[in-house]
């Protein structure tokens, strides 16, 4: 089944091109998806990976000055949902943010189960030839019988790669809050990245899953400026309208 491929894709996928320096802004992707693209295109996209995706969550913009009327985020699972489970049990489950000036994608973030079926070496060196990504060894212990890996990078315009456990460079991640962080951009940074690994119970070599989020500074800091325009043009014209409105010459008292 296409499914049981994909679970092992981030890993495989990765080490097709070894020794490449980290992708730019417009080359990285996560199983497809890349920055700028519209909510169809990845869509579209998601639907190649697995013709069963179904779509967890939606949350959209309202028009205004600066914003379209379109998708905010959205977040699949790779399964059609069961109405008798609490929560769904998605294997593959990926989360994308959009741009409100501009629809394009900025926030990826991808968490996949792999229940012991992958080692985390494999997956180290997998994120190194893909991303450039050295994971930082920060630990979080588990009664001493798992463990979660954390790490993360931000690539800056500079073309040069900072490394820490949150927010290397001055370049929010937004891994560890809500769906739709980050919202500040930095003019500096290109792209950013956070991943978090969950090892097998005592097996600490093997991954049970693994989250991986990116952030594009470059897209959403080209939409905020294109979006802080409009509502600069907007205001124009209402004080424009509101100034034709003014009646000449003092009031009578």
């Amino acid at each position: 089944m296409k499914l049981e491929k994909n679970l092992l894709g981030l890993a495989i996928s990765l080490t097709a091109l070894p020794g490449l320096a980290a992708p730019n802004n417009e080359e990285v992707d996560v199983v497809g998806i890349k920055f700028g693209m519209s909510p169809e295109q990845v869509m579209t996209t998601l639907k190649k990976n697995s013709a069963e995706t179904a779509v967890l969550s939606k949350m959209t913009y309202k028009a205004g000055p600066g914003n379209k009327e379109g998708i905010a985020s959205f977040q699949t699972c790779d399964r059609p949902l069961n109405k008798k489970e609490l929560a769904p049990k998605c294997a593959d489950e990926i989360s994308v943010a959009f741009t409100a000036g501009t629809q394009e994608a900025f926030y990826i973030r991808r968490k996949v189960a792999y229940d012991g079926k992958l080692r985390q070496q494999d997956l180290r060196a997998a994120l190194e030839k893909k991303y450039g990504f050295v994971h930082a060894n920060v630990v979080k212990q588990f009664g001493g019988t798992g463990e979660t890996i954390y790490g993360a990078m931000a690539a800056t315009t500079d073309g040069k790669l900072s490394y820490a456990r949150v927010n290397p460079a001055g370049c929010d991640t937004g891994g560890d809050g809500p769906m739709l962080e980050p919202t500040r951009a930095n003019g500096r940074c290109s792209w950013a990245m956070v991943t978090e690994t969950s090892a097998m119970g005592a097996r600490r070599d093997l991954v049970d899953s693994h989250t991986l989020a990116l952030t594009s500074h470059a897209v959403l800091f080209r939409s905020l400026k294109l979006e802080q325009a409009a509502r600069d043009n907007a205001n124009k014209i209402q004080n424009a309208e509101q100034d034709r409105r003014v009646q000449p010459g003092a009031p009578k008292l």
